[in-house]
């Protein structure tokens, strides 16, 4: 995949620039991207991060807690940047075959070791049908997702698990 992005993430960059500067544990947050480097001082598990649940209707903010060491955990989701006419939302992921907005699921969360390959691979899942969308994620081992359908239904890939607190 990186072959074909020109180019690294501010995200990377940041990191990297930090990791040359002999930062050996932190954690980047900036909206939907996180980057997680070496482990929290107080959990030798790494870092918690939190997958927010799409649903803003109910009082559970979070889905899953993954817990990360030298990852990237990136969310694409519907539920932050729409507008809503007529009672249809409309968001800004859009399905190139039929240029309108995706309407699969709510919220697609990667987990790797590359935010630039983790931000890529979370639009690219969101935009594909369930049964393809998983079977591009299981072909790819250094990547783990967590979908949230448009109906609450949670789905996850078969590594997922090594990483969340609640499956």
């Amino acid at each position: 995949i990186k072959e074909y992005i020109d180019g690294p993430t501010i995200y990377e960059l940041v990191k990297n620039d930090l990791v040359e500067n002999g930062y050996n544990q932190f954690v980047i947050s900036a909206g939907g991207n996180v980057v997680a480097v070496g482990q929290d001082l107080e959990n030798e598990n790494g870092w918690n991060v939190g997958i927010q649940n799409p649903d803003t209707h109910t009082t559970n903010d979070i889905v899953d807690t993954v817990e990360v060491k030298d990852k990237a955990v990136v969310t694409a989701g519907s539920y932050q940047r729409y507008f809503t006419v007529d009672g249809k939302r409309y968001h800004h992921i859009i399905d190139p075959a039929t240029l309108m907005p995706t309407s699969y699921y709510d919220s697609v969360t990667v987990i790797c070791d590359d935010s630039m390959v983790a931000d890529f691979m979370a639009t690219t899942l969101f935009i594909l049908p369930p049964a393809l969308a998983m079977r591009m994620a299981e072909d790819m081992p250094q990547l783990e997702a967590i979908w949230i359908d448009t109906d609450g239904a949670v789905t996850y890939t078969s590594g997922y698990g090594d990483y969340s607190k609640s499956y």
